[in-house]
């Protein structure tokens, strides 16, 4: 199995390369470590201004067994081209010039730290969308990864979706999630000609306006992040759907066996980096489960390595060798998949 390490471009890589005084990668630490799915992506440039577009295969072509003198059919593959798009996502730090923190000379401390603020909920908003975002409802957001197995029938990619094993009522369902991270299969896009992860400018001092439109002078920094996701193999994502919040899951092993379905759902562990995202309660449940049965299916592997982008000793918990990580981004409100 592999990892994702210096292999994949991930967002601290990139804030790496492009900004030597460090401010950018502060953010892109920031990110990663409010929602954890912000270091494992891998990201590409897109071939479009406003995203990218891949041609994907529909039909394989096919050969023919033959006889010796005996010919053979003409065969040929199918393919589509889809356009996967970015969304614009802008948000503006404004801090009063008068504001007491803003004196003496922690200025910059204090100004840096309210900024962090503005990221962690820039960070929080594009987390969910990455689960959530649906393009047919708010077109001007990029297309997240739920939409995409919503449904089993008629869908390509229903197989994907492996269903919870217990009785599912109402609308407090959550889902785990397994997907294959590669920059050929399931990635982050940024626009052609532009850079990955946020860009910040200080925009200095500035005359802005209050919910009363008063005006009142402010120090103000930009923040803009053209984002999008790109699924080019559906086999690389796996849902685990249909979990009822509402059960009594402590006592029986249903997502130990879900998971388990997940993993052989996925098409290959190879040349991808796989990892699990769950709720806080999913992950909850799962442990008690675990107790219950008394299995020791769940380990915790070292963070640390050269090959890991979760670097600094931290230890991550996993399943069956895939690490597991806590999106507080998926929800437990969602609806039964039929």
């Amino acid at each position: 199995m592999s990892t994702l390490g210096n292999t994949f471009v991930t967002m601290s890589d990139f804030a790496k390369r492009l900004d030597p005084n460090g401010s950018i990668a502060q953010v892109a630490n920031v990110l990663s470590k409010v929602n954890p799915i912000m270091g494992d992506i891998p990201w590409v440039e897109g071939n479009l201004p406003t995203g990218h577009r891949f041609t994907s295969s529909t039909a394989l072509p096919s050969g023919t067994w033959r006889r010796l003198n005996q010919g053979y059919d003409g065969t040929k593959g199918n393919t589509d081209q889809v356009d996967e798009s970015c969304g614009l996502f802008e948000a503006r730090s404004v801090i009063d010039v008068e504001n007491p923190g803003m004196q003496g000379a922690n200025k910059a401390l204090y100004r840096a730290s309210e900024d962090l603020l503005f990221l962690s909920g820039m960070g929080n908003d594009v987390a969910t969308g990455i689960f959530y975002n649906d393009v047919r409802i708010n077109a001007e957001r990029f297309h997240g990864i739920a939409p995409r197995l919503a449904v089993t029938s008629g869908n390509p990619a229903g197989a994907q979706i492996v269903k919870w094993g217990g009785s599912s009522s109402g609308n407090d369902q959550t889902s785990i999630w397994l997907v294959g991270w590669a920059p050929d299969k399931v990635f982050g896009i940024y626009p052609k000609d532009t850079q990955a992860g946020i860009q910040q400018e200080d925009l200095g001092r500035q005359l802005v306006l209050d919910a009363n439109n008063k005006q009142f002078l402010a120090y103000v920094t930009r923040y803009v992040w053209k984002i999008g996701m790109c699924i080019r193999d559906f086999r690389y994502l796996v849902r685990g759907a249909n979990i009822d919040t509402s059960a009594e899951l402590a006592s029986n092993s249903y997502l130990i066996t879900q998971m388990t379905d997940m993993i052989a759902a996925l098409y290959s562990t190879d040349n991808c980096r796989p990892v699990f995202y769950m709720n806080r309660w999913a992950f909850s449940m799962l442990n008690k489960q675990l107790q219950a049965k008394q299995s020791n299916l769940l380990e915790w592997i070292d963070g640390s390595g050269a090959d890991n982008p979760n670097k600094g000793g931290v230890r991550i918990p996993s399943f069956l060798g895939i690490p597991i990580k806590i999106v507080d981004a998926i929800t437990s409100a969602e609806a039964i998949i039929s």
